[in-house]
């Protein structure tokens, strides 16, 4: 596989996980009682900005990252989005897992 086509890709599964996952199941585990934002940054946008403010401050964050991609080398900089994708990744099974365990506490 070429470069560039290794590149969107990593890029897709970065956007897919860190970006639209994350969100994802944050948005849909906060709009469950029994779930709390765990994370204090994370906290502090919500309360602040609400989901705007989730999916700006992500957005912000993907493309500093995206920029320093630019700033590494070649040989490392594929790093950058497949380092992205696997915390998104973490992150969102994560979410599920918390998630799953609420609905349990709900139904007992």
């Amino acid at each position: 596989m070429d470069r560039e086509k290794l590149n969107k890709l990593a890029w897709g599964a970065a956007l897919s996980t860190w970006v639209i996952g994350d969100i994802a199941t944050t948005a849909y585990g906060l709009s469950d009682p029994n779930v709390i934002e765990a994370n204090p940054t994370s906290k502090q946008v919500v309360d602040a900005a609400g989901y705007t403010g989730m999916v700006a401050t992500k957005l912000i964050v993907t493309g500093a990252f995206a920029g320093f991609q630019e700033l590494a080398p070649d040989e490392y900089d594929i790093g950058v989005p497949i380092g992205l994708a696997t915390i998104g990744t973490v992150v969102t099974a994560n979410n599920i897992s918390v998630i799953r365990r609420a609905g349990k506490l709900e139904a007992q």
